[in-house]
């Protein structure tokens, strides 16, 4: 049994002395912005390949058994994925039940991505005789069509009249389960006056908010419940990109990953991909696939700079701060990664149908 908190990253490969010069030369602008960004396309993905995660905490192993137990007596399932990684994200270790059961998957952030990724995902799940729908529980944006009626107009089932509705929700950690949970009581469970009931379901931007199994009324007419589970991860993932795009989607807590490595993987994406927004936001020169002179630029147009403790605890002297405007690489790192996540650098999949390697 796997007890407790535990994340195992293998050690990237970078290039070398570039972890001595981030810290300690980041306010040398002398690197030239390469023309072409994808001279360094291999180099870079071997470097992504080689890190592995188990991140299977002690409520994920008592919540995954409760599952086990009332998945049998429900109607329906929703299984709720971020909208970014339609099949990363995922609950591999659930699916042995969920197939059984009437199945919806729910792609949720679905402003996250472009209406052709929207598209292009939902023409692959539908080949799969598996039914899906796009949603965006932050702004109440399809979330009308996941009470009954809805549901039986999407043909994902048929319920008894005078029956009480029971369904469960389950994903992996932090693609939205409680915020859609509480926009489902708003718009379906209403008190007798016929004013909507506040949020049951705790949320945050972080995973692992939810860690106990719970139930709660969502519609009123006809009774409908929803068992609310943690999200839960699978205990094992082979590939290192996989892990990268849940790291890049929130689905892993920011404390336990290096922020580098993964600003690193989504510079690449966005080279790879054609998405160079960041070379305006940031003031870069042009598109570059060096991690150093990105997080540069964003620390000097950001103003994220190094404090004079921080340089003190690097061996800097008093001099060399004055003379130079040295950039706190992890602020730089961190800032990077929530403009990737607020839409700032782009909306698009990081999963594609293409490389199955979830």
């Amino acid at each position: 049994k796997l007890w407790g908190m535990s994340l195992v990253m293998r050690a990237f490969r970078r290039v070398p002395g570039m972890q001595l010069g981030l810290r300690r030369h980041l306010s040398d602008r002398s690197d030239s912005m390469p023309a072409s960004i994808s001279q360094n396309i291999e180099t870079l993905r071997k470097q992504f390949s080689d890190s592995k995660i188990n991140w299977f905490p002690g409520h994920m192993v008592v919540a995954a058994k409760k599952i086990e137990k009332r998945i049998r007596s429900v109607d329906l399932v929703f299984e709720v994925r971020d909208a970014r990684v339609p099949l990363s994200s995922a609950c591999g270790k659930l699916a042995p039940l969920v197939e059984k059961k009437n199945h919806l998957i729910i792609l949720n952030k679905m402003d996250k991505v472009t209406t052709e990724d929207q598209a292009k995902w939902r023409q692959y799940f539908e080949q799969r005789k598996q039914k899906v729908h796009f949603t965006d529980a932050a702004k109440g944006k399809g979330i009308v069509d996941l009470l009954p009626p809805g549901l039986e107009s999407m043909g994902v089932c048929k319920f008894r009249k005078n029956r009480t509705i029971v369904a469960m929700i389950v994903g992996i950690p932090n693609t939205g389960k409680s915020t859609l949970i509480n926009c489902l009581r708003r718009y379906g469970f209403k008190d007798k006056q016929g004013n909507s009931r506040t949020n049951a379901a705790a949320s945050g931007p972080n995973p692992g908010v939810t860690q106990h199994v719970s139930i709660l009324q969502f519609h009123s007419d006809p009774e409908a419940y929803l068992i609310d589970t943690p999200g839960i991860m699978n205990p094992r993932r082979e590939s290192g990109e996989a892990v990268l795009r849940l790291a890049l989607s929130g689905a892993i807590k920011d404390a336990l990953l290096d922020h580098d490595s993964i600003v690193e993987y989504l510079l690449f994406i966005l080279n790879t991909r054609g998405h160079h927004d960041y070379v305006s936001k940031f003031n870069l020169d042009g598109p570059t696939d060096k991690l150093h002179v990105l997080l540069q630029a964003v620390g000097l147009r950001m103003g994220l700079l190094l404090s004079r403790k921080e340089a003190e605890r690097l061996g800097l002297s008093k001099t060399e701060l004055e003379q130079k405007q040295i950039v706190d690489v992890a602020k730089a790192a961190t800032f990077v990664l929530r403009s990737y996540r607020s839409g700032d650098l782009g909306s698009f999949s990081l999963d594609s149908p293409d490389t199955l390697d979830y």
